[in-house]
């Protein structure tokens, strides 16, 4: 009993628990923004991570950092609602001077970077939040474009972008599409999971997912992998996302090419080898 007693008394105290307690982690995010665009900020986006209300479980939560960062935030939010300033105009306004010190830790490389060489086209597939360092990347280019010759020469770059809804949540839908007016991005390839109008009135039925369109536009993606040396690029959800792009690229070169399910494969598998199939993903 005494050793009972001993026990839950060192439970009871708060400070005893809060020790056997695993350290919070650092949260990853992309950078969605060019140190030539702007070397004094840092842009990401986020998802509020919700837990929802589980009977005689737990009740309604949500995440630790994305909650915080969404009540630092709630005010640009609140002001963009009536449209007449852009949600990254208000962004300028953002500080965390009167808040506590946020320690930033810098992951070990990935490889998740422009290839040197400015002629390799890139092909990047970024649903959701995973645009973000896409539009880093096309910031680079667009600022080493204005810094070349005339006569210089840039590979492709192709972006498939996916989200929801076209109206509600097209991130950076303004700056991807200067981007492609300008030839920045040579194609911006969009679709739309919970709308149910086409994208193009042309079209019977609109693509829903990035995969779908991975595999519409399969022939030239595989003209640009086998023929122009492309880097692929997949930034988002790890569970679905990247596993099923990951699918979708080895169906295209078996349709495609010609190939078997395990020549496919090791394709695959040679790029990932080159550093030119490369992932930032996330669970």
């Amino acid at each position: 009993m005494e050793v009972y007693m001993a026990v839950l008394a060192d439970i009871l105290h708060l400070k005893r628990c809060l020790e056997h307690l695993p350290r919070l982690l650092p949260r990853p995010y992309s950078v969605a923004c060019s140190p030539l665009e702007n070397h004094t900020q840092l842009r990401f986006v986020f998802n509020i991570v919700e837990f929802p209300h589980i009977d005689n479980v737990r009740n309604e939560r949500y995440g630790v950092c994305t909650s915080w960062l969404q009540k630092l935030s709630k005010h640009l939010t609140e002001k963009n609602e009536d449209k007449e300033v852009s949600l990254e105009s208000n962004l300028k306004e953002l500080s965390i001077s009167n808040h506590p010190e946020v320690y930033i830790i810098r992951r070990n490389p990935t490889g998740f970077h422009l290839p040197h060489d400015k002629h390799c086209p890139l092909i990047m597939i970024g649903p959701g939040t995973g645009v973000a360092p896409f539009i880093g990347f096309l910031q680079h280019r667009q600022h080493l474009q204005k810094q070349a010759t005339p006569d210089t020469k840039f590979g492709a770059t192709w972006l498939f972008y996916g989200c929801r809804h076209k109206e509600r949540d097209f991130l950076f839908r303004d700056e991807l599409t200067e981007f492609e007016r300008s030839g920045v991005l040579t194609k911006l390839i969009v679709s739309f999971s919970r709308d149910a109008t086409p994208v193009d009135s042309s079209e019977t039925k609109s693509p829903k997912y990035v995969q779908d369109n991975i595999k519409i536009w399969g022939e030239e993606l595989c003209n640009l992998i086998y023929n122009s040396g492309a880097f692929i690029f997949v930034c988002g959800d790890a569970k679905n996302m990247a596993k099923n792009v990951l699918e979708t690229f080895i169906d295209v070169l078996q349709n495609i090419k010609g190939l078997s399910h395990e020549e496919a494969k090791k394709d695959i598998w040679k790029l990932r080898q080159e550093h030119r199939y490369v992932e930032d993903v996330w669970t």
